[in-house]
């Protein structure tokens, strides 16, 4: 019973958390792909000298014109995602093969498999990029069949376009000519009729035997599950009669059989890429040499594929779980460009997330069950006016029931109270047991003692199942109004509902009576389980008091678990990122590690720099981060430091954030997207409201007052995003000279002097900050005693600046205000000290 007393909290709380996670989070965000357990499944775009030193977009540099978008943000990886696909409902795209034209143009064509939910299967997708493969868009949906189709393989012979898709439930591998390249395509004719997997083509090599080759793998052989089986094909023409290689098949039971993607001639020898899907299906791409070719042998060899294909932020990355197709092209210039897919999630992942979110609940219901199941069974109390004491040993569920009072009785008895509401017959019924259970518990109504209707109930409901001795025990409850009017009439007092739960608890305590329910040995073991749920939140408590960078892991990890899909968002046709900039000193190294193992885990993150104010500095790489740290160590401990311009920032866009403010990666890439629409914008995650013609700071609950005003008209900067060339070039300016110098001597206020800074140089015409609802947000720097700038108590000093900067830049934000977009949802949970939180 307690295992299934714990299974059902369990399950109530994960139920109830998803809804929230569902009405907060899922709907308030721009959703990149529609969920699928089959993956998200991304394309990206890589560039590089040879097939085999390819980089993607974002690790280019800056300085290279292939690398930079129209409005100078650093373009990144993936080029093309879903949330792209306009005129079917998607949940992923992938098996790029891409078409560049020869002429110089930059013109350059990427057919895809689209996973559609309306069809409930794959169809194939067009995109075309006009700028060398920095940004792709959508053309349409051009292939679709009754069937599933993938693996849209597009070639050039003789100057005819075709495509060669897989469609191995068809049981045929069909050819299709283009009527309109590259919209309008039309089945040729059938190539073979084989249920084959992923036909790749290789035309006939200078050299070579003049023979057309065709890799596949063969849904008809059990080894072609799990990417472990590869057969060639040959013929004379790509219309003539399609053989079997009589070694077929050339790879069995091995992994990286199947093919990821169309062979490539590189330096005069042959190369295949294949899929390894020993850990999941799609896990990674292998690359082998053809050594030798021809109607009666082949012969392979492994190389390396000579990059990573999730670059420097590894399994954080948009590909960093799986990829599982690369096709690569020269360009005129003899570079070579390559579209790869990859995903960020493993096959089944839904799942697995599922059970993510089972196991860090599972110790609060193991708590909240067995704290329950204690209670149940052990309660105790002082006694009750009645005669059925809290607590008795004969009692059993009746304590449990007593010591929470009649509202527990009730709620049991809704269905009833509902039923009887709406007319149902059998709304005042009763047991006879029920009924004696009632006049024994109304004085003066009947003759027999509360021990006697408990024993005869014991005896009446010993076998009786759970369900029926509620519904016994609400037709009690409803009873009460009746009994407890009969003893008002005659003298007494009593309260209907203490009548009715009376008689509930008489009738449930019959049947599950303590002494019979459970024998000595579960007992016993029932206690032990009672002391250890006590010790489990005895150690809860330590750690919380004592341990509080763990308390953070935690609070990490359930942000993570429900902070909602964190893809990143594509603004103008493409991706971007951001350099993450974090100030912090030694007392706080702890939480910092933890802060950037987090947040480095965010596809947007490019790089992670840490601005050290004092102390010894830590090494980089004694950070667990997925991306580049560099610790800029600081020869004084200003809050200015962290406006300072950096010559060796890698992205125009930064996220100022303090280590102690905890946000899901989702919201960080809702607020990169929303500040990209306008970089000119100090776009954050706290908002304020500085009224009157004298500002004014002077607020118990700054935050609160803001939101129960419901406009706003700055941000604070410690969690917020900014062009760094507009922000750090005005603050360190001669003419914020004695702005920076008021920072300095009250060591506060930055956060402040930024926006009087960016108000007055954008004038009124031009909103200066963007407040972004965050969706899981939590400041656990409050729960310290170590902080970024002066006391807890700063709102007099602050208040002070607010006058001061005013005074010095004109009140630029008079008469200046902006409305708070909650989109729809509701506020946050404001705790006083602890302040406003989004969980």
């Amino acid at each position: 019973m307690a295992v299934l007393w714990v299974s059902v909290i369990h399950m109530g709380i994960d139920i109830t958390l998803q809804g929230m996670h569902r009405f907060w989070a899922d709907e308030s965000l721009p959703q990149a792909c529609l969920q699928d357990n089959e993956g998200q499944w991304s394309i990206g775009i890589f560039k590089g000298p040879s097939p085999f030193a390819l980089k993607p977009l974002e690790e280019l540099g800056n300085s290279s014109p292939q690398a930079v978008g129209q409005k100078g943000f650093t373009v990144a990886n993936p080029a093309l995602t879903c949330a792209q696909v306009s005129d079917v409902p998607a949940s992923f795209v992938a098996d790029p093969f891409l078409w560049p034209m020869q002429d110089g143009s930059g013109l350059m064509y990427m057919f895809h498999e689209v996973k559609s939910l309306f069809h409930k299967r794959g169809v194939i997708g067009a995109a075309v990029s006009k700028d060398g493969g920095l940004t792709f868009q959508h053309l349409g949906v051009v292939l679709e069949e009754p069937w599933h189709l993938s693996y849209p393989h597009v070639f050039n012979h003789s100057g005819q376009m075709y495509m060669l898709p897989e469609g191995s439930t068809s049981r045929s591998l069909r050819l299709y000519r283009a009527t309109n390249f590259p919209l309008g395509w039309q089945a040729e004719r059938v190539l073979i009729n084989q249920p084959l997997i992923d036909a790749s083509l290789l035309q006939p090599q200078p050299g070579g035997d003049g023979r057309w080759y065709l890799f596949a793998s063969n849904r008809n052989q059990k080894s072609s599950k799990n990417c472990r089986e590869l057969e060639i094909w040959s013929s004379s023409s790509l219309k003539g009669q399609w053989q079997p290689h009589p070694g077929n098949p050339v790879r069995s039971w091995r992994q990286a059989s199947r093919m990821a993607g169309p062979p490539i001639v590189h330096n005069g020898h042959v190369y295949r890429f294949a899929q390894d899907c020993a850990y999941t299906y799609g896990h990674k791409v292998r690359s082998f040499q053809v050594t030798t070719l021809n109607a009666t042998h082949y012969e392979e060899v492994e190389v390396p594929l000579g990059f990573e294909p999730a670059g420097l932020q590894g399994e954080a990355a948009w590909n960093g779980v799986r990829q599982h197709h690369l096709d690569a092209h020269t360009l005129p210039d003899g570079s070579w460009v390559a579209a790869m897919d990859g995903d960020r999630y493993v096959s089944d992942y839904l799942t697995f997330k599922w059970l993510d979110r089972f196991l860090m609940l599972l110790p609060f219901s193991l708590l909240l069950g067995l704290g329950s199941l204690c209670t149940l069974l052990f309660g105790r109390s002082k006694g009750s006016s009645t005669h059925l004491a809290c607590g008795s040993p004969r009692v059993g569920l009746r304590g449990y029931f007593s010591c929470f009072g009649p509202a527990s009785s009730a709620l049991l008895c809704v269905p009833r109270l509902l039923h009887r509401r709406v007319g149902g017959r059998h709304g005042s019924s009763m047991t006879g047991n029920a009924a004696q259970s009632l006049d024994a518990a109304a004085p003066g109504t009947g003759t027999r003692s509360p021990q006697s209707d408990a024993d005869d109930a014991k005896d009446q409901y010993r076998k009786s199942h759970l369900p029926r001795t509620m519904k016994d025990a609400c037709n009690s409850l409803l009873q009460g109004k009746k009994a407890a009017a009969g003893v008002r009439k005659k003298g007494g007092s009593a309260s209907a509902h203490s009548m009715g739960a009376l008689a509930a608890v008489s009738a449930i305590s019959g049947s599950l009576s303590r002494r019979h329910f459970l024998g000595m040995t579960i007992r016993r073991w029932l206690s032990m389980a009672c002391l250890a749920a006590l010790g489990t939140l005895l150690l809860t408590f330590i750690l919380w008091a004592f341990f509080k960078a763990e308390v953070m892991m935690f609070v990490m990890f359930y942000i993570k678990a429900f902070g909602g899909q964190a893809n990143p968002i594509p603004i103008d046709g493409h991706f971007s990122k951001f350099s993450l900039l974090v100030m912090s000193f030694d007392a706080r190294e702890l939480p910092l590690k933890a802060f950037i193992s987090h947040y480095s885990q965010c596809s947007s993150v490019g790089e992670i720099v840490v601005v050290w104010n004092k102390g010894v500095p830590p090494l980089p790489q004694s950070f667990d981060s997925q991306v580049p740290v560099r610790v800029r160590v600081e020869p004084v401990n200003s809050m200015n430091n962290r406006f300072k311009p950096d010559p060796d920032l890698k992205h125009r866009g930064v996220l100022l954030l303090d280590d102690d403010i905890l946000m899901s990666c989702a919201d960080i890439e809702f607020g990169f997207a929303k500040w990209r629409q306008h970089p000119e914008r100090i776009t954050g995650f706290y908002a304020r409201l500085l009224e009157g013609d004298v500002p004014n700071y002077r607020c118990t609950h700054c935050e609160m007052h803001t939101y129960s005003m419901g406009h706003y008209n700055i941000v604070l900067a410690g969690a917020s995003f900014l062009d760094s060339n507009l922000v750090f070039q005005s603050y360190s300016a001669p003419e914020n000279k004695l702005g920076r110098e008021y920072v300095d001597r009250v060591f506060n206020c930055d956060d402040l002097l930024v926006n009087y800074l960016m108000a007055s140089k954008l004038g009124t015409d031009t909103q200066h900050a963007q407040w972004v609802r965050p969706h899981k947000r939590v400041d656990v720097g409050r729960l310290t005693s170590t902080r970024l700038s002066g006391a807890h108590n700063v709102e007099p000093v602050r208040h002070q600046c607010t006058e001061d900067f005013a005074a010095l830049f004109g009140n630029p934000l008079k008469n200046r205000s902006y409305p708070l977009d909650f989109m729809g949802l509701q506020r946050p949970v404001c705790l006083g000290y602890l302040g406003c939180m989004y969980i």
